[in-house]
């Protein structure tokens, strides 16, 4: 009798890497050509639906993402507008379209209290994101110094751990602020603890050395990661068009809905067929039947 070991990586998001040798299984699958054929097909479609899925992922941060601009009271075109604003600034600066939009959304609701208009909100978050890029962060570094940033300044004052993360992770964005207040990183903590790092403060910073942060951003060249992360973005963008305009994730989520609200008769129906399943063939039945239901109801979920 011929054994036939398989050994099966499934690579997904470049991240997270899952190696399984089939062997510990392959007793009972090996009794039939065809079941260790089918394993291994169904196994192929799998890796596929794992690209499918990222597919959904994507079209669902899309969704997510005009939903945090709704939530700050756009509407209809306007939302339209400041959503592709916000898309090209993000492309332009080579950075996270996602955290354009956060930041964005973070201080428009409070832009009446900030003395800021739309404008104004798009300008500083081109130049927020060139000094970023400036300070060379990592993509992680700088998504949670932003968000710090952004807290701090959406709160009234930038102060405490917000400070001290912009200060450690986003030099570049700290040696605006101080340069225009006239001190030094030192000082500037020190007025950070007293509550003097107002939201008007930092924007002002921002809108005088504009000018100087777009001459010194020119001169930077692109490295791979920021190539990476445009592409992103104008994925995230082309398939959350493509999905609004057919309206696929917004059936999915109904029938998961509808799947969820229903799982008390869905794990009764499962039951009932495995025990049939026993009664049927025994054990070797049993575990083929499993083997193929498992990797049929996989595929056919990450694929609908």
């Amino acid at each position: 009798m011929t054994t036939e070991n398989i050994d099966i990586r499934i690579r997904e998001d470049g991240a997270v890497v899952v190696r399984r040798n089939i062997e510990s299984i392959a007793p009972a699958a090996e009794r039939s050509a065809g079941a260790l054929d089918f394993l291994k097909k169904a196994l192929l479609a799998i890796g596929g639906a794992a690209a499918a899925r990222e597919v959904l992922r994507l079209a669902d941060s899309y969704t997510t993402l005009l939903n945090r601009l709704r939530s700050t009271g756009l509407e209809a075109g306007n939302l339209t507008g400041v959503y592709q604003a916000l898309l090209k600034v993000s492309n332009d600066t080579r950075s996270s379209v996602e955290g354009s939009i956060e930041l964005y959304s973070r201080l428009a609701t409070s832009s009446k209290e900030l003395g800021v208009s739309q404008q104004q909100l798009i300008q500083f978050t081109t130049s927020l994101n060139q000094a970023v890029i400036l300070s060379g962060a990592s993509a992680i570094e700088a998504e949670n110094a932003i968000i710090q940033l952004s807290q701090g300044l959406a709160s009234g004052t930038l102060r405490g751990d917000e400070l001290r993360s912009v200060m450690e992770q986003l030099p570049a964005v700290a040696d605006v602020i101080a340069e225009s207040l006239g001190v030094t990183r030192g000082q500037l903590r020190k007025m950070g603890e007293e509550g003097k790092i107002t939201g008007q403060v930092v924007l002002r910073a921002f809108e005088e050395a504009r000018g100087e942060l777009a001459d010194r951003f020119a001169k930077t060249v692109p490295t791979l990661s920021q190539s990476f992360q445009v592409l992103r973005n104008n994925v995230i963008d082309f398939i959350g068009r493509v999905d609004a305009s057919t309206g696929v994730t917004a059936a999915l989520s109904k029938a998961l809905y509808a799947l969820a609200q229903n799982l008390d008769t869905v794990v009764l129906g499962v039951a009932g067929l495995v025990s049939g399943l026993v009664l049927l063939g025994g054990t070797q039945l049993l575990v083929g039947g499993v083997v193929r239901g498992v990797a049929v109801g996989l595929v056919t979920v990450a694929t609908v």
